[in-house]
């Protein structure tokens, strides 16, 4: 086959793929050309959201999950960058990216992020009139979150209400949160009851082995590891990226997929939780960089680098236990800063335990 004639047929089906996807999905096409929306969020056959000038959207509108199912294996069936026995798909269309993924891995049904690429391009003096490099930004603060006071440390230390106002704040603030402990310590409830304060207009993923996590958010999208299709918890990490998540909840890491989630926390996912199996808060953050030194790419990384990447994405670590059938909050450290030769940390809280 010529050249010319393999680019002819690569247009006539990039074409036809436009087609059917019009077709597919033509209660949503109107928002393809509407140059004020960036991204049109597909979380499952009845929770779609579109990104418009910055601001995420509900859509009152639903697509039969197999239309849906077609929608994606069209776009597979043009696609080189995935396999069509994939779940997971990533492709470029003329103007669109697209990002998919099929039952079993997404928990809620096939789901789709498509992001429009811009045709206008911004000017510099349009940057200036929208504010942009303003050095201040002003919001009117009845219409945003609000942002809990932070408990002194005094108080921490007493634990009861001040724990789960820490908490409030942590979520609020955007700080990440590593959650460890032994198996069956309440790592997953502690994650959900945490993650009951993430605000409504957030966009939520979940990634997990076996998907346990309860999120309550409206805007949530949930995948889950499946090792049948060759689908691991560090292709998720990376896959997550393309669904624009505001926060990222990986529960049960156990191994290099630890370099995936620290590289994705520190690409604009604030307010993002993990959780691992760990003996105590401070052990976890040496569990952490030899999970992260399995995967292949961090083998060279210098310890004393590693270290304060850690330190930076993950400002509190907590423990979770089990004593005698109570599943409780063992201890809470905040970690301030790492050298090579270890992490300097301070203690907020600390269990102990008394018999009488």
């Amino acid at each position: 086959m010529s050249a010319s004639a393999h680019l002819d047929g690569s247009k006539a089906m990039l074409a036809h793929c436009e087609r059917v996807l019009r077709g597919d999905l033509g209660s949503l096409y109107q928002y393809f050309d509407d140059p004020s929306v960036q991204e049109i969020m597909i979380n499952g056959p009845e929770n779609i959201w579109i990104e418009r000038a910055g601001q995420f959207e509900r859509l009152e509108l639903s697509i039969p999950s197999s239309t849906l199912i077609s929608a994606i294996t069209t776009v597979a069936n043009i696609n080189t960058k995935s396999s069509t026995k994939s779940p997971l798909l990533d492709a470029r269309l003329p103007g669109l990216r697209v990002a998919a993924t099929m039952p079993p891995v997404a928990t809620s049904g096939a789901s789709m992020c498509i992001r429009r690429h811009s045709s206008q391009v911004r000017k510099l003096d349009t940057y200036v009139e929208q504010g942009a490099f303003d050095p201040v930004w002003r919001f009117d603060s009845a219409k945003t979150q609000k942002i809990v006071e932070r408990p002194s440390d005094e108080s921490i230390a007493q634990g009861g209400q001040a724990i789960a106002d820490l908490f409030r704040w942590i979520v609020s603030t955007r700080q990440n949160l590593a959650v460890t402990g032994a198996t069956s310590a309440g790592k997953t409830s502690l994650l959900n009851a945490i993650a009951q304060e993430i605000p409504a207009t957030d966009r939520v993923a979940t990634i997990e082995d076996t998907a346990e996590l309860q999120i309550s958010v409206p805007n949530h999208i949930g995948f889950e590891a499946n090792p049948t299709y060759g689908v691991d918890i560090r292709s998720l990490v990376k896959h997550t990226l393309r669904y624009r998540p505001h926060r990222i909840f990986v529960g049960e890491v156990r191994g290099g997929e630890a370099f995936d989630m620290l590289d994705a926390y520190n690409t604009g996912h604030p307010g993002s939780a993990v959780s691992f199996h760990s003996d105590s808060a401070e052990s976890g953050l040496y569990r952490l960089e030899n999970m992260v030194r399995m995967a292949p790419e961090a083998s060279g990384w210098p310890l004393a680098d590693l270290r304060r990447q850690i330190a930076l994405t993950f400002p509190f670590v907590v423990h979770a236990g089990v004593l005698h059938g109570w599943r409780a909050l063992n201890e809470v450290i905040e970690v301030i800063g790492a050298t090579e030769d270890g992490y300097h940390t301070k203690s907020l809280f600390k269990r102990t335990v008394e018999y009488y």
